[in-house]
């Protein structure tokens, strides 16, 4: 029974040699199996000691919003998924479209065409990660990056695109599948958009993630008891390329002033002008997401841990990784793991993210840190086998396991790992 998952919504722990089980949907804990019940009879003995408390935190709340999810779908049987890496955003929008919530919440298996990979996890990892980049792609139009260039909004040319809400209904419907699977999206989406999928609707506060000195200014005209000798007019003002044009927000608004009388108007145009072409967009991936995930238990999350369950975290902790690292045939005070961390210490955040995505299948941290990470068949640490032969640093995603020769040289490790975790693309089979 030890190797055998435990049900859904718990957890096991150890702590000081003691083991015991969290139950996340009362919010308990125990010392019993909760995979003995209805087997072993519980002892009458009232236990010397007993199990830490329940800690709500954020990783505790997904657990309940996982097990919520797959107790109220009837996610039985296996949904299988073939792409084309070239085609990639094509290939998968003509299968999921077409689906219903309860088939998308099957067992996934990803297939990329070309390639002799199983998919135990790494594949579907691959698959989610690879797709929220093309959707992010310039040229697709879906979305652009907003002015400091580090979250996208949704494109203004959005609406005007060939099938626009069917394409949004299907990033929707991506990211619940990610949420009910427990994979992760590299989509560094605005507050925007997280906010208005767990219900909100666009308004004058979003605008300052867009245009904070517009949203100041706006705020100011609202709170003011006086604007009539402000000299605003119905109009903005923005920058195209090296030029600035005036663009009216009503018929002839240049000629229109704003005052104490219209500025509620105003200040719904200047709101509808910047955030309008985001309103359907939105709309449809608030639908094609509650498909998979109802919206009624997504209530007590914000839109900043919802944000985090969806895309994880950037952050790698070198220490917290090492903390949750199991070993296979190799010593871990050896000198080849000993000059293995010391690399992984100096590497550049990028190479961190490759080498993190070469391991796992994904470049981001789970809610909770390395010891959450995952496998096919639940929680599974990263691990480090020996590699019974010479050659580049190979890894096997699907079980987040790195397999390393020994090493006589840090610089050669060193220059292999770097050269694996940057050349290498596609799955074989293990």
């Amino acid at each position: 029974m030890a190797d055998a998952p435990l049900p859904i919504g718990w957890d096991m722990e150890t702590t000081k040699g003691t083991t015991y089980f969290i139950n996340h949907l009362d919010q308990s804990t125990t010392f019993h199996d909760p995979r003995l019940i209805g087997i072993a009879k519980p002892s009458r003995k009232k236990p010397k000691v007993t199990p830490p408390k329940y800690q709500r935190d954020l990783y505790g709340k997904v657990q309940c919003l996982l097990a919520n999810l797959h107790l109220c779908q009837e996610d039985q049987g296996e949904l299988q998924i073939v792409v084309s890496r070239d085609t990639l955003l094509e290939d998968s929008f003509n299968l999921i479209s077409n689906l219903d919530g309860v088939t998308l919440t099957r067992r996934l298996f990803i297939k990329f065409n070309g390639e002799e990979g199983l998919d135990y996890g790494g594949m579907s990892r691959e698959w989610f990660l690879s797709l929220s980049r093309e959707i992010t792609k310039a040229e697709r139009l879906f979305f652009s990056l907003d002015k400091k260039g580090c979250s996208y909004n949704i494109h203004r040319k959005a609406p005007k695109l060939k099938n626009f809400e069917s394409y949004f209904y299907f990033i929707g419907q991506l990211i619940g599948m990610a949420c009910y699977h427990a994979k992760l999206l590299e989509a560094h989406f605005s507050p925007i958009i997280w906010r208005c999928l767990l219900g909100e609707t666009p308004n004058l506060s979003h605008l300052a993630y867009i245009d904070p000195e517009m949203h100041t200014g706006l705020e100011a005209v609202r709170d003011a008891e006086d604007v009539d000798d402000w000299d605003l007019t119905f109009a903005v003002t923005e920058e195209r390329g090296k030029k600035k044009k005036d663009i009216e927000l009503k018929k002839n608004g240049l000629s229109i002033p704003v005052t104490n009388q219209n500025k509620n108007e105003y200040i719904n145009l200047v709101v509808d002008h910047y955030i309008g072409h985001m309103i359907k967009p939105l709309e449809s991936m608030k639908e094609g997401m509650n498909m998979v995930v109802p919206s009624h238990l997504l209530e007590e999350f914000t839109a900043e841990e919802f944000e985090q369950i969806v895309c994880g975290s950037q952050t790698i902790d070198i220490s917290d990784l090492r903390a949750n690292t199991d070993y296979t045939d190799i010593e871990e005070s050896s000198a080849t793991i000993k000059w293995f961390w010391e690399i992984l210490g100096t590497m550049s955040e990028p190479n961190l993210h490759q080498f993190l995505h070469f391991v796992t299948g994904s470049t981001k941290v789970p809610v909770g840190g390395f010891k959450h990470l995952c496998g096919s068949k639940g929680p599974l640490k990263f691990n480090i086998q020996l590699k019974k032969t010479s050659g580049l640093p190979t890894a096997h995603s699907c079980f987040n396991r790195l397999e390393l020769a020994v090493y006589n040289n840090k610089d050669k490790l060193k220059s292999d790992l770097l050269y694996a975790i940057t050349e290498t693309t596609g799955f074989g089979l293990q």
